[in-house]
């Protein structure tokens, strides 16, 4: 197992798992996994299942090949240690790439600017990963609590960081 396959599937929990949903008053209308058609209407997993598919393994490899493409690899989270990425991955796939950069360069005291670069990569080789992902999930709950939609999801997405504080923390 790769370190990619087991953030995914980490986040995958999170995300519900590899079902097929669609929840009242969600941006993302209905998902797959996660993805979200809204968001992402050219993914070709949606071809898949709108024939009748939602449990191929070929379906499963899109999904984990969205996830590759559309957030391990720009977040650069095979360049941090496993901690990191864990906690990067999740908030990305979440809360959108840029905030999610933004707050792993808060949280290690970078400059914040939503672009990963050696000096963030660096600060995270060297930094406490338990204390990180502590202080990390106290900053990705401050940035959830702003949104609008805290108040609909508030429940989900508390149980979702407390799930990754002690993931986190194992």
């Amino acid at each position: 197992m790769s370190a990619f396959d087991d953030v995914f599937g980490n986040s995958l929990v999170n995300e519900g798992g590899w079902v097929l949903n669609t929840i009242v008053g969600d941006r993302g209308k209905q998902t797959f996994a996660g993805i979200a058609r809204f968001f992402h209407p050219d993914w070709d997993g949606w071809k898949l299942i709108d024939s009748g598919d939602t449990s191929s393994d070929k379906l499963k490899q899109l999904t984990k090949d969205f996830y590759l493409a559309e957030f391990w690899l720009p977040l650069f989270c095979d360049q941090f240690p496993f901690k990191v990425s864990l906690q990067l991955f999740d908030m990305g796939i979440h809360s959108g790439k840029i905030p999610a950069a933004k707050t792993l360069q808060l949280t290690l005291a970078v400059s914040i600017d939503g672009l990963i670069g050696p000096k963030t990569i660096q600060a995270a080789k060297i930094c406490d990963q338990i204390r990180f992902g502590a202080i990390f999930n106290a900053k990705r709950l401050r940035y959830l609590k702003k949104l609008d939609d805290w108040k609909k999801f508030n429940e989900n997405w508390s149980s979702r960081i407390a799930r990754q504080l002690e993931i986190g923390a194992a």
